[in-house]
Parts: C-alpha cells; sequence; structure tokens
C-alpha cells in the first residue's frame, strides 16, 4: 500500500491542516518504522485504528485521553518504538495538554543537543510516496 503526496495532502487539507503542517507531517509519516507507516496508512484509508500497544500506549489512548490528532498520535506511537525513554518523559510532561509549553520545547531542544542533533529545515520532494 502507498500513499502519494498529493493524496495526502488533500486529506489533510479536507481537515484543516495547513499546507507548512502537512509537509511536516509528511516527512515524519515518511520516516516512521514500517510496522507505524503501515497502520498509518491502513487508518488513512479505512479510518480503523490499531489496537497494539506500544510501551502500554494505543494510538487511541492518545487521541482520546490525551487529546492529540490523530496523525500526531501516530507520530508518537513511532517514536515510543525508536526512543522510548525520550518519549516517555516528554509525554509525562505534556500529559492532557495539547500544546507544549515553552519550557518543555526548551527541554526538548536540551534533550535533542545532548544526542547531537539539532532542528533541521523541512522540505519535501513532491514526487516521493509512502510506502510501507
Amino acid at each position: 500500500m502507498k500513499i502519494t503526496f498529493s493524496e495526502f495532502k488533500n486529506f489533510f487539507k479536507k481537515n484543516g491542516y495547513a499546507d507548512s503542517d502537512i509537509a511536516i507531517l509528511f516527512k515524519g509519516v515518511k520516516g516512521m518504522q514500517p510496522k507505524t507507516k503501515r497502520w498509518f496508512i491502513k487508518w488513512l484509508f479505512t479510518g480503523e485504528l490499531p489496537t497494539e500497544k506500544v510501551e502500554d500506549v494505543t494510538v487511541e489512548f492518545l487521541i482520546n485521553e490525551c487529546g492529540y490528532k490523530p496523525a500526531n498520535a501516530f507520530i508518537i506511537i513511532d517514536w515510543l518504538m525508536t526512543e522510548p525513554d525520550y518519549a516517555k518523559y516528554i509525554l509525562l510532561k505534556q500529559t492532557n495538554e495539547r500544546v507544549i509549553s515553552d519550557e518543555t520545547k526548551q527541554e526538548m531542544l536540551e534533550i535533542l543537543n545532548g544526542m547531537g542533533a539539532e532542528p533541521e529545515v523541512i522540505s519535501v520532494d513532491e514526487t516521493e510516496d509512502i510506502e510501507e
């Protein structure tokens, strides 16, 4: 299964996302683990959320209990798969908050800098599809 950038953009445009947010989200989905990407694409086409738990958390829990938008919940689930300690730390800091505080953003940047990572400029090649 795959989804083109055009299909992706149309879906999220209909759901009120700005073009800049769609580009960031697309890049995030492209970088997901194959399993998470498969779950995401299935949800996009069917509306069905996966029931599998990652670090005792489901996508549905992140949506219904923590207030995340579905696409963001998938990104968090993927993050829990790849960096569970950092992801759990941030999730605990912002439980039931939709917006990350400036203090938490600063802490996230410090963690990323400590790992040798730096924020990057997002660019999307519209010809590349998302494939599982």
